[in-house]
């Protein structure tokens, strides 16, 4: 990309005369594109992957382009995971398979996975959910947590199973706690 002078762009749009604001508004989306592309692109390659893949999602529409060219391209499990993540803020549902996947494999962002997979109402993370918490122990307090908020969000009942499970005395009382703050919204509706 060329260099760019904002000054002239910025005039130029604030013209009254259409010969000059036409060309500016089209170098101006050329200007959006070329800097969203280089932010996605430090999705792959930054060191702090997180940190951009929570801030892409304030670039819009423009972002969903890049983030799907990413998401084929790359063979990085974490760049995937991310990149869908944000896609799905953005209402594209193309690297759902990848969160889904999420669900029953990832370590780092499966309660952030399942937090936005049941903020876009996306029911077919539920049989996933039930699977990672049925394998789940008393050492993964975090993700029993957030699992079992992401079935209130999606109003699934807890399988019995897992009632009885999530309720012995050898769970941390965070978790048997959160068992009977569901047991009582559920009471309550």
């Amino acid at each position: 990309m060329n260099t760019i002078d904002v000054d002239t762009i910025v005039r130029d749009l604030s013209s009254v005369q259409l010969d000059r604001q036409i060309p500016a508004l089209e170098q101006l989306c050329e200007v959006v594109n070329y800097l969203v592309e280089v932010a996605v692109d430090r999705l792959e390659a930054g060191p702090e992957r997180f940190l951009v893949a929570e801030r892409l999602h304030k670039l819009g529409g423009t972002a969903v382009g890049p983030l799907e060219l990413l998401l084929m391209k790359t063979d990085n499990g974490e760049v995937k995971i991310l990149a869908s993540l944000v896609l799905l803020q953005l209402g594209s549902r193309v690297g759902t398979h990848w969160l889904l996947q999420g669900v029953l494999e990832d370590h780092t962002y499966a309660c952030l996975i399942v937090r936005h997979l049941a903020k876009s109402r996306i029911y077919e993370a539920v049989d996933r959910i039930i699977a990672r918490l049925r394998v789940s122990d008393a050492t993964d307090l975090d993700l029993i947590v957030g699992f079992l908020d992401a079935l209130e969000r999606l109003n699934v009942d807890v399988p019995s199973d897992l009632l009885a499970k999530f309720t012995a005395p050898s769970m941390p009382w965070q978790v048997r706690a959160a068992i009977e703050d569901l047991k009582s919204k559920k009471a309550a509706s």
